[in-house]
């Protein structure tokens, strides 16, 4: 049974307070930030509906949570909690959370593909004078993905209740980036939905392909380290113990590289196990220290000092800011909000520092292309395309000039290298057999020209 939420000493109960973002209908334009004391967030929106507003999001104050001597919202929670739990979808249509496990990526996942396709039919439909919900709910029929079909769902419901696109959306951060969220808002209070959503189509479909170059340059590289770090294993536990049974039954004086490899083979043999958990172990070291703040900067610092690939991870880490710098820039999104959600799209958490330390200097009024060269890490052409736009007042298109140069510059990088590495690689592979073999052949030729 739910315990119930603390009272006054009159006994009514203790209205919490909601920091709001609406605008007038009047001026669609112009977004307020205001607060309103409610004892739910659905008598939130209530009032607010009532006062004719276009709500664009509602969230509980920190302040709500302290009234009564709670630290935190998790104590809130735990209070208000109870049988609510049995309830399928919140009074906003958001789907209630399902437990993660390992199945959950499977089932519970929005491609790229998918979001792309929603953003360019949404985009269509809106422009041939089909209206919101009408549209969201023509899409939502023929998604074949369940959980956007959910989600959408979700969507619509809140649409009805007055609600905005940008803030429906905002319920599901891990489907719909930040991105999403302030293009579209900046789509809704400029009343140019459509050209936004054709604009978001285009900066996923470019990130896409992007991210399609880098993973098919690694592929073939991927796939041969496999195969042969499986030839060796396959050498080493099956065939390498059988030619040392008929050297040891001949008591033959093997050299040193036969005993070398006979060695090896032993050592992988006998301890399977722990060289398999030690390089396990290995693995999810990295992938835990890689979840932690300081850990994760550490190791996006390597990815940027490893030669070559360093250079080539950090042309990637432009090109994707750029695109996304010029999609924001260019829909209207204020310059320090793009920059902030610019640096997020990195994916790089030492750039993303250098960029937010940046815009702290363009909230200075200092110009962002030197703001960025000033950091020494960023490239020349980069920083001064960007403070020749901004000069001239062009600088989305700048940026749409930068963006372009680093997505063709990275495809033909990740050419050569693909290109480099193969035979590198096969060289290698074709290397350590060809050395092994040589040594386990070694002893039977001594042994056949009369050696012992």
């Amino acid at each position: 049974m739910a315990v119930p939420f603390p009272k006054f000493p009159d006994g009514s109960p203790h209205k919490k307070q909601f920091e709001c973002r609406v605008r007038d209908r009047d001026n669609s334009t112009q977004v307020k930030n205001i607060t309103v004391d409610a004892n739910s967030k659905e008598d939130a929106i209530a009032k607010l509906q009532a006062d004719g507003y276009l709500i664009v999001s509602v969230e509980e104050s920190k302040a709500s949570f302290s009234y009564f001597g709670f630290g935190n919202r998790s104590q809130v929670d735990e209070l208000e909690k109870g049988d609510s739990e049995s309830n399928e979808q919140s009074a906003f249509g958001k789907t209630k959370k399902k437990k993660s496990n390992f199945l959950t990526p499977l089932f519970y996942h929005v491609s790229t593909r998918d979001l792309i396709s929603f953003a360019v039919q949404l985009s269509a439909l809106l422009k041939a004078g089909i209206p919101l919900i009408r549209s969201i709910e023509i899409i939502q029929k023929g998604s074949n993905n369940l959980y956007l079909k959910d989600i959408l769902k979700a969507c619509i419901k809140n649409l009805s209740m007055g609600l905005s696109l940008s803030y429906a959306l905002s319920e599901y951060p891990k489907v719909f980036p930040p991105i999403w969220q302030n293009l579209i808002e900046v789509g809704e209070m400029g009343g140019n939905l459509p050209q936004v959503l054709s604009e978001i189509a285009g900066y996923q479909e470019s990130a896409a392909k992007l991210k399609s170059r880098v993973i098919s340059a690694f592929f073939y590289p991927i796939v041969l380290s496999v195969l042969a770090t499986a030839a060796l294993s396959f050498l080493l536990l099956k065939i390498v113990p059988k030619f040392a049974d008929i050297f040891k039954s001949q008591n033959m004086v093997l050299p040193p590289l036969t005993q070398f490899v006979v060695l090896a083979s032993e050592i992988l043999r006998k301890y399977t196990v722990a060289v398999a958990l030690g390089v396990a172990s290995i693995i999810a070291s990295f992938v835990m220290v890689g979840k932690t703040s300081k850990g994760k900067f550490i190791l996006d610092l390597i990815k940027l000092r490893i030669p070559i690939v360093g250079a080539l991870n950090l042309e990637v880490a432009v090109a994707r800011f750029c695109r996304g710098f010029t999609t924001l820039i260019r829909s209207g999104v204020p310059i320090l909000q793009s920059l902030t959600i610019g640096g997020k799209l990195v994916e790089n958490s030492v750039l993303e520092a250098l960029i937010l330390s940046a815009r702290e200097g363009v909230r200075g009024g200092h110009g962002l292309g030197g703001q960025l060269e000033s950091k020494r890490t960023f490239p020349v052409f980069m920083t001064q395309l960007i403070s020749i736009g901004e000069e001239a007042g062009e600088m989305d298109r700048f940026l749409e000039v930068v963006a372009k140069y680093y997505e063709e510059r990275v495809d033909t990088l990740l050419q050569r290298l693909a290109t480099a590495v193969e035979p590198v690689m096969l060289v290698i592979m074709g290397a350590i057999i060809g050395v092994i073999v040589v040594s386990m052949f070694m002893p039977i030729l001594d042994l056949s020209t009369g050696g012992r």
